[in-house]
């Protein structure tokens, strides 16, 4: 598994500079034409409040799809170094699970031995969690919204950044 996500980080190492100019132009791109729509909308009243905050989420979202689409890849990108470190984890959860099922056969006397196995199982099906969710990012890169979003997100990003540019231009000339 960690072979092949090695054969795509390569790649990840390409999209993420892009991604990021991407996401930064949105966030200014978003605040320009935010900006222009603050001064057109002078004096506000409840419902122009209220619009405005609407456009600003809407102008926002590309941007934030995209965050999160670099939170993603990051993750990948480290993923190769963390299955590395599986296997000596399986077999501290294994030698932990011996020493349990040792210490159950062994029927303590006393209730306090059954409650310190039973808190040994509870942080043995603690850690196993997290360590599960270390493939959490391969579910998020593979969400079928987080990529179609983002697929849209680019164009929208774009065409933000052309009308921010437009308006800059207009308060140039």
């Amino acid at each position: 598994m960690a072979a092949a996500i090695e054969r795509v980080t390569p790649v990840i190492r390409l999209l993420i500079p892009p991604l990021l100019a991407l996401l930064g132009a949105g966030v200014i791109a978003a605040a320009v034409i935010g900006q222009a729509v603050w001064e057109y909308l002078r004096p506000f009243d409840l419902d122009d409040t209220l619009a405005f905050a609407l456009l600003l989420a809407l102008l926002l979202l590309p941007a934030v799809l995209l965050f999160l689409l670099w939170l993603a890849l990051t993750a990948v990108r480290e993923l190769p170094e963390k299955l590395r470190r599986f296997p000596e984890t399986a077999v501290q959860h294994g030698t932990t699970l011996a020493e349990i099922a040792r210490t159950t056969r062994e029927r303590p006397v006393s209730g306090r031995g059954w409650l310190v196995n039973l808190g040994r199982m509870a942080k043995l099906l603690y850690s196993a969690r997290e360590d599960l969710l270390l493939y959490a990012p391969l579910l998020e890169l593979l969400n079928p919204v987080l990529l179609l979003g983002t697929v849209l997100a680019v164009p929208f990003v774009l065409i933000q950044c052309l009308v921010a540019a437009a308006i800059l231009a207009s308060r140039m000339g």
